[in-house]
């Protein structure tokens, strides 16, 4: 799930991030209004990824998993096209996943670290059930 976020934000996929959001999905980023299902997301990513930002690199750093929820810690750097600036970032996500009959589920309590790549939720878990909130965003 995570692995295809950063794909997708790299590559500027508005349907590539599709593929991981349920029809009914929010995505919520705290300096933009809330973003609702399909055509909010879609339109979230073609107005800031594909029109505001270049270059984008995408690192994970951390991934814990805690019921059905995944927090996902990352580094990214883009150039912001709009300022013509380039941005350096270090960011915390919660993903809220629904798991489906068709998936397998995980639960781990305390929290654990998997290690990179290791994905927390089947590809058909995450396909039909997510959510993104973004907790904390540095950059410079």
């Amino acid at each position: 799930m995570i692995a295809i976020y950063g794909q997708a934000w790299m590559t500027r996929d508005p349907e590539l991030i599709l593929d991981i959001f349920t029809e009914d999905a929010t995505y919520l980023d705290p300096s933009l209004p809330e973003n609702q299902g399909h055509e909010g997301i879609r339109a979230y990513w073609v107005s800031k990824v594909i029109g505001e930002q270049k270059d984008i690199v995408f690192k994970l750093r951390n991934l814990w998993l805690d019921g059905d929820t995944v927090i996902a810690e990352w580094d990214a750097t883009f150039i912001n096209t709009k300022k013509n600036v380039r941005v350096e970032m270090s960011e915390v996500a919660i993903f809220g996943v629904r798991v489906t009959s068709s998936a397998r589920s995980e639960s781990t309590t305390p929290p654990r670290r998997r290690p990179l790549g290791e994905s927390p939720i089947s590809k058909s878990a995450h396909r039909r059930s997510f959510s993104f909130r973004l907790v904390h965003q540095s950059s410079s």
